[in-house]
C-alpha cells in the first residue's frame, strides 16, 4: 500500500508548499522515538501538526495497520487524532506491527496530495525510563523531488528526506541500468539547503510555464508545461512500474528460499559509557532458529537450521583513529557476519549481506562517580614520622581493585596536605561504565599526634601510674625463680651458681627524665622518657643497692592534647645495674669503659652529675630531669 504524487504540469505555489507541508508530516511520524505503550493516538499529532500550523486538515486517519500476508487494512494499530466510533485501530503499538504512514491534502475540486509509506515498530533500547520504541521505513519509492519547496524544510527534515533517498537508491541501483538509473539517482539527490530550486508558475507569451527557480533566487532554466512534462511524468511512472516489476521478478526467485535478514538476529551491544563504549555482538540464535522453523511450518529442517545458526560467527569494527576513547552514539559500526555457505544452500536459505553497518545508539551516559567516597585515609604514626594508610572500601570489583598512591606517604609532620591520586584514567573507568572529573583529592592531617618536645607537656598522672607498674615490674621480676636479678645487675657469673631466693624491697622512685633526640642525631627514637628506681635486692642472706630505669621510647601529645606513651610489657622496658653512671651510658648508647676512664678535674672518675653538666654536647639527646607531684 503506497501512495506517491507527481508532478504532471503546472504547480501553483499553494500546491508546491501543501505538498511540502505533507512531506514533513510524513517525516516527522517516520522519525518518531516514543516509549512503550503509546497507541496512535500519542503519535498522530507529529504527522498533522505542519497542516495544522498552516490551517489545514485532512479528515481521516493518518494510518491503518496493514497485515503480513494478510489484508492490507488490518486492525489493531493505526493513527488518528480522535476515537471514531466502530474503528478498532488504537491499540498499543507493538514491536513488528505495520502501520500506514499518509499524510495529506485533499482540496475538492482542485487537487489532492498524499505521500503514504509502510512503517514497522522496532524495539530501541530499554533505560531507567522504560523501553524505547521507532520505526524502520519499508517503502522504497522516491518522493516528488520537484515538488518540494526546500526553504520550507528544517535542516532535521531535509536530513531524513536524503537518508530516505539514500536507503532507497542503495537497495534499488542494483535492479536499475541505463536511463533506469540515471532516473533513479536524480530522483533521489540531495536536497542542498539553498540551492534546491523550486518551480515558479509564469505567463510567458500567453503559455504558462514553470521556472525553476533557486534560493538565491537566481532563474536557472525556462520551459513549457507542454508535452515535456507530461513525457517525464510517464517515464517517472515507467520507472516506478519497472522497480515493482524487478521487486516481483526477485520475489518470485526467492519464494522458494527463506530469507534471513543478518542484521536482525546480529545485535550490536555496548559496554561502557558513552564516549568510551566498547562494542560487541550477540546472535540471536534460538530467534533466528524458531523463525525459520515457523516460516517452514514443520520441523523437518530444524536440525540443519541448526547447524547454519552455530556456522555464524561475527565480527564488529569501528575507526580507532577517529574514536581512541571509545563509542559514542551515533557512531559508525561496521559488522561482518560469516557462515557456512553449503550448509545454507542445503538448508534453501537465502542469506542477506554479510556485511553491514549499524550506528552505536542506546550507550547510556554512565554513571558518575566519585572516587574517593569510599575511600579511608587515616594519618597514624606521630609527627614529624607520620605516614598515610590508604583503605579501599568499595564492594564492587573494579572499584575495589583500583590503586591509589599519595605523594607524600610518610614523614607527615602535622598541617602537611597529602594529595591522593587514583592510578587509573578516565577511558578505563569509562569502559567500565562510570564517569568522573575528579581523579586526585587532597587531604590535611590536622589530627595527629607529635612528640613530647619538652617536660611542660609531660602529664604527671600519667607518670605516677607508670611509677606503680614499673615498683610491681622489678618485685615480680625479682622474685622470678627462672631468672637472676643479681646477675643482671652486676654480671657477676657466682650469683648463676648459688640457689634463687631473691627479693626486692624499700623500691624508691629517684627522678625521671626527658631525652629528646637532638636535630640531626641519627637515632632511632625522637624521646625517651626514663623514670630511675633504686631498690634492695635481698640474695643468700647479703642485701645489695640496686639501680633500676624504665625507658619508655617517645612519648607523645595526641590530638586531644593528651600525654601518652606506647608499649605493651613493662618487663622489656628496664635496665638494672649496681652502678647508675653504667645504666645511663647504656642508655644513652654510650661507651662506658672509655667515657670512665677518663679523670674529672680532681682527678676522680667522671660522676652521673659531671656526665650531666659538662658532656651535653657529646651526646645525641638533649636531658631535662622532672619529678611528679607526689
Amino acid at each position: 500500500d503506497v501512495t506517491r504524487t507527481i508532478a504532471m504540469g503546472e504547480l501553483t505555489q499553494e500546491e508546491i508548499d501543501n505538498y511540502t507541508l505533507t512531506l514533513k508530516g510524513m517525516l516527522n511520524l517516520s522519525e518518531a522515538h516514543f516509549l512503550y505503550g503509546c497507541t496512535g493516538y500519542n503519535l498522530d499529532i507529529l504527522a498533522r501538526a505542519p497542516l495544522w500550523e498552516k490551517g489545514i486538515d485532512y479528515r481521516c486517519g493518518t494510518g491503518h495497520g496493514i497485515g503480513y500476508l494478510l489484508n492490507v487494512h488490518e486492525a489493531p494499530n493505526g493513527f488518528r487524532w480522535r476515537h471514531v466510533p466502530g474503528k478498532n485501530d488504537l491499540c498499543v503499538l507493538e514491536p513488528g506491527m505495520v502501520t500506514s504512514n499518509e499524510p495529506g491534502v485533499y482540496v475538492e475540486g482542485k487537487y489532492g496530495i498524499r505521500i503514504e509509506n509502510e512503517i514497522l515498530v522496532e524495539k530501541d533500547y530499554d533505560n531507567e525510563y522504560g523501553t524505547w520504541l521507532k520505526f524502520a521505513t519499508l517503502t522504497l519509492v522516491p518522493v516528488e523531488l520537484d515538488a518540494v519547496n526546500v526553504s520550507l524544510l528544517q535542516d532535521e527534515e531535509r536530513n531524513a528526506l536524503n537518508s530516505y533517498h539514500s536507503m532507497v537508491r542503495d537497495k534499488l541501483s542494483p535492479y536499475f541500468t541505463g536511463e533506469e538509473l540515471v532516473w533513479l539517482n536524480e530522483a533521489t539527490r540531495n536536497m542542498q539547503k539553498n540551492t534546491d530550486y523550486i518551480w515558479e508558475v509564469k505567463a510567458i507569451n500567453n503559455k504558462k510555464s514553470l521556472t525553476k527557480r533557486y534560493g538565491d533566487n537566481k532563474e536557472i532554466t525556462r520551459k513549457e508545461a507542454s508535452q515535456s512534462d507530461i513525457e517525464k511524468a510517464r517515464f517517472i511512472i515507467a520507472m516506478a512500474g519497472v522497480a515493482v516489476i524487478m521487486f516481483l521478478v526477485v520475489t518470485a526467485w526467492n519464494m522458494g528460499k527463506k530469507h534471513v535478514p543478518l542484521e536482525d538476529y546480529v545485535v550490536v551491544n555496548f559496554t561502557g559509557a558513552n564516549g568510551y563504549a566498547v562494542p560487541g555482538y550477540e546472535i540471536k540464535k534460538e530467534e533466528l532458529v524458531d523463525m525459520l522453523v515457523r516460516a517452514d511450518k514443520n520441523t523437518d529442517k530444524e536440525a540443519l537450521y541448526k547447524q547454519f545458526v552455530d556456522s555464524m560467527a561475527a565480527s564488529v569494527t569501528y575507526d580507532m583513529e577517529e574514536h581512541p576513547d571509545g563509542i559514542s552514539n551515533g557512531d559508525k559500526i561496521q559488522v561482518k557476519v560469516s557462515y557456512d555457505k553449503a550448509i545454507a544452500k542445503e538448508a534453501g536459505l537465502s542469506v542477506s549481506n554479510g556485511t553491514f553497518n549499524v550506528r552505536a545508539k542506546g550507550i547510556q551516559s554512565g554513571t558518575y562517580i566519585d572516587l574517593f567516597q569510599n575511600i579511608e585515609v587515616v594519618f597514624a604514626g606521630i609527627s614529624p614520622d607520620a605516614y598515610v594508610v590508604v583503605k579501599n572500601n568499595w564492594n564492587e570489583e573494579f572499584l575495589a581493585s583500583l590503586d591509589y598512591k599519595a605523594d607524600k606517604p610518610e614523614g607527615i609532620t602535622v598541617g602537611d596536605e597529602v594529595t591522593l591520586t587514583c592510578v587509573t584514567d578516565k577511558v578505563l573507568l569509562g569502559r567500565k561504565g562510570y564517569v568522573t572529573d575528579n581523579f586526585s583529592h587532597t587531604y590535611k592531617a590536622d589530627k595527629l599526634s607529635s612528640y613530647v618536645k619538652d617536660v611542660k607537656q609531660i602529664d604527671m598522672g600519667v607518670i605516677n601510674n607508670l611509677i606503680s607498674g614499673c615498683k610491681k615490674t622489678i618485685v615480680d621480676e625479682t622474685a622470678d625463680t627462672t631468672f637472676r636479678m643479681m646477675y643482671k645487675a652486676t654480671k657477676d657469673k657466682k650469683y648463676l651458681h648459688e640457689a634463687n631466693n631473691e627479693s626486692a624491697e624499700n623500691i624508691a622512685f629517684m627522678e625521671g627524665k626527658l631525652l629528646k633526640r637532638k636535630a640531626g642525631e641519627n637515632v632511632a627514637d625522637d624521646n625517651k622518657i626514663v623514670l630511675l628506681f633504686t631498690a634492695d635486692l635481698l640474695c643468700g642472706g647479703e642485701t645489695s643497692e640496686v639501680y633500676f630505669a624504665f625507658v619508655f621510647p617517645n612519648g607523645y601529645i595526641t590530638c586531644n592534647n593528651e600525654f601518652n606513651v606506647a608499649f605493651t610489657d613493662y618487663s622489656e622496658l628496664y635496665y638494672c645495674n649496681v652502678n647508675i653512671d653504667e645504666m645511663m651510658d647504656e642508655i644513652m648508647g654510650i661507651d662506658s669503659d672509655n667515657s670512665h676512664d677518663s679523670a674529672g678535674e680532681n682527678g676522680d672518675d667522671i660522676s652521673k652529675a659531671e656526665l650531666e653538666e659538662h658532656s651535653h654536647d657529646d651526646l645525641p639527646y638533649d636531658i631535662w630531669g622532672f619529678m611528679p607531684d607526689n
